[in-house]
């Protein structure tokens, strides 16, 4: 990614000490995200961000916002704050990526009843982490000490992703059509949903979060469920860049697989799904028979493999794998759109299988 200077953060709300410590940390973290277009100026809670110095001719900002509810609780509860805090900027960043926007800018709040360096820093190592890997700029954030309205070692965290898009280049495209293909780029794990789900799972079988993962020989159960969520966003932005076929790009989030694709689809289409085409991971399979979940309830919650789903120009796939791979990635074909004429949006066959 191109270059910049970063912008320093600001602490709010806690002693002068900390606030200082908190704030020349903050600024060394972001020093190792800076890129093309961020202003040195700014600091703090607000920012600015230059299209043109970044390369953009006729820019459309594209903006998100997003937390990670109850997913906090296995990290307050494990000590894991990195993962959460790289799982935030790769959510949000991912976000973007639905209209085609190239992320260039984050911001994150941070609450918390007293003020814990340790906590903090880590939450900060990990954005950063989550910054580097989706090609943005930690651009600025505020912590805020608010006793009385969380209990000691509890605290929330949500961040805010602007990202650009070239306006003949957004997404999703009017020409999507029937006979367009759809691939599936792999996700880490549950990324940031059905995490309630997943609590009352884990409570219901008497697990704690240190216990070793049922799944994941090795791990702890903690470590296992708050794997980072994946960042699409060079992936993503690649194939945008070097070919003419994605003509639109869902990120797998809330509603699961079922809920992602509907919300998207033109009225006139549906996504035919064959579940037959990827493997469920050991994660998924284990909540399905631990949770009593049939197929339906399991893709209308979780990503059950699937992080994101590109809607492909059914002339330029090859064009569009051939990208992904010489990545290293390895995409899946799992189905294609189809004309609908009533019915649900999204048409699934075959049957999840580990």
């Amino acid at each position: 990614m191109r270059s910049s200077s970063s912008v320093q953060l600001t602490i709010v709300g806690a002693t002068p000490d900390h606030g200082s410590a908190g704030f020349d940390r903050a600024a060394q973290y972001a020093q190792h995200t800076k890129r093309a277009g961020a202003d040195p100026r700014f600091s703090g809670s607000v920012s600015l961000f230059d299209p043109r110095a970044a390369g953009f001719q006729d820019p459309v900002l594209v903006s998100a916002s997003g937390g990670l509810g109850s997913k906090l609780k296995i990290a307050m509860a494990t000590g894991l704050h990195e993962a959460v805090g790289a799982a935030l900027v790769a959510s949000v960043s991912n976000a973007l990526l639905a209209h085609g926007g190239e992320p260039l800018s984050f911001h994150y709040y941070h609450a918390c009843s007293t003020a814990e360096p340790v906590i903090a820093d880590r939450l900060l190592a990990g954005m950063a982490e989550g910054c580097r890997l989706s090609g943005v700029s930690l651009s600025g954030g505020q912590s805020a000490e608010l006793p009385g309205v969380f209990d000691a070692g509890e605290y929330d965290l949500a961040g805010f992703a602007t990202g650009m898009v070239e306006r003949p280049a957004l997404l999703p495209r009017f020409d999507v059509a029937e006979g367009d293909g759809l691939l599936g780029l792999a996700a880490n794990g549950a990324h940031g949903h059905g995490f309630a789900e997943i609590r009352r799972i884990v409570s219901g079988v008497g697990l704690g979060y240190r216990d070793p993962a049922p799944f994941a020989p090795g791990l702890q159960l903690g470590q296992a469920l708050l794997q980072p969520t994946r960042a699409y966003a060079m992936l993503v932005r690649a194939v945008l860049r070097d070919t003419q076929a994605v003509k639109c790009a869902i990120p797998i989030g809330e509603g699961g697989i079922s809920g992602s694709l509907s919300r998207v689809l033109a009225p006139q289409l549906a996504a035919r799904i064959d579940l037959g085409s990827w493997r469920l991971p050991p994660l998924f399979q284990w909540l399905k028979a631990a949770g009593a979940m049939g197929q339906p309830e399991l893709l209308q919650t979780f990503n059950c493999g699937l992080g994101m789903v590109l809607v492909v120009d059914k002339l330029r796939m090859i064009s569009a794998l051939k990208v992904l791979r010489d990545l290293g990635e390895k995409p899946l074909a799992i189905g294609a759109l189809v004309a609908r004429s009533g019915g649900d949006p999204v048409r699934f066959s075959g049957a999840l299988q580990g």
